[in-house]
């Protein structure tokens, strides 16, 4: 098969940008209705290993699934991730007590570590030039845009049932039928990838000041995510209203990812990350 040549249909671009809204969508599912979804699938500690063992499953598993992808190509190992995790979602729902749970968001951690690497992947190797940085901004929001779209309808859900929003889940097997019927597939090529320059070379200072701001914002957002449901709950919000608070906060997101570009030409990056730390620090749990 002759490598890819022209640019990608829209139908395309949807659909990757589509599948990136799966990387946030991961733990927000299930966020809206935590407390009682806790109780029913026997979890009396630990709750927030709910929503965090699928992002710790990224980072543990994120280098095997780059071996994946180099092995079984970008493609292949798209599909097979997408597939792998509408099931180990779904599954979620039909299973009992802490360790099985806990290894079941695991394993859903190590299926989006395949589509995270394997998604950016393909965009980087569909589009070039400014079509590329286009679409990797709109990847961007793409993902803050799937925090609104799942909050909401997963806090929907949960009012019908403690199990309905694993339903959501299997929204990645349609994103898998997109994917086959709209994004050209590529030829394999492992080569091009480089093995051999800069893996002994010693990390720049300015970078480990990135993994430290990424990590405590992390630490910021997931201590959040779960602490919110559970304080909502104890002030009478029902799940919905708790999906519909959840997911104004990802609205809010996605207009400051808009505008942070213009933020940060302004007044610089390490001011706009002190800021916005700063921020974190002034919010209380209600």
């Amino acid at each position: 098969m002759t490598s890819h040549t022209s640019t990608p249909s829209a139908l395309a671009a949807f659909t990757l940008l589509a599948i990136a809204c799966l990387t946030i969508m991961v733990g927000c599912v299930i966020v809206p209705g935590l407390p009682r979804i806790a109780e029913e699938l026997g979890i009396d500690h630990g709750v927030g290993l709910l929503v965090t063992l699928p992002a710790l499953g990224v980072v543990l598993f994120g280098p095997i699934a780059g071996r994946l992808v180099d092995r079984f190509g970008l493609y292949n190992s798209l599909m097979a991730g997408l597939i792998a995790y509408g099931a180990l979602g779904m599954a979620g729902a039909a299973i009992h007590g802490p360790w099985a749970v806990y290894t079941d968001r695991l394993c859903l951690g190590a299926a989006t570590a395949v589509i995270m690497s394997s998604g950016t992947g393909l965009i980087s190797a569909l589009y070039t030039g400014s079509a590329r940085l286009t679409m990797i901004a709109r990847q961007g929001m793409s993902i803050e845009l799937g925090g609104v779209v799942f909050l909401f309808i997963g806090g929907l859900l949960a009012t019908i049932g403690w199990a309905w929003p694993f339903v959501l889940y299997l929204v990645a097997w349609i994103f898998a039928a997109m994917l086959f019927c709209f994004v050209p597939r590529l030829q394999h090529s492992p080569q091009e990838r480089g093995d051999e320059g800069g893996r002994d070379a010693a990390v720049p200072q300015s970078l480990k000041i990135v993994f430290t701001a990424a990590v405590m914002s992390m630490l910021c957002f997931f201590t959040g995510i779960i602490v919110l449901p559970i304080a909502l709950r104890e002030l009478g919000l029902n799940e919905a209203q708790t999906g519909y608070f959840l997911s104004f906060i990802s609205l809010i997101a996605v207009g400051a990812a808009a505008m942070m570009p213009r933020f940060v030409n302004r007044i610089g990056e390490h001011r706009t990350i002190a800021i916005a730390f700063a921020c974190k620090r002034s919010v209380k749990s209600p």
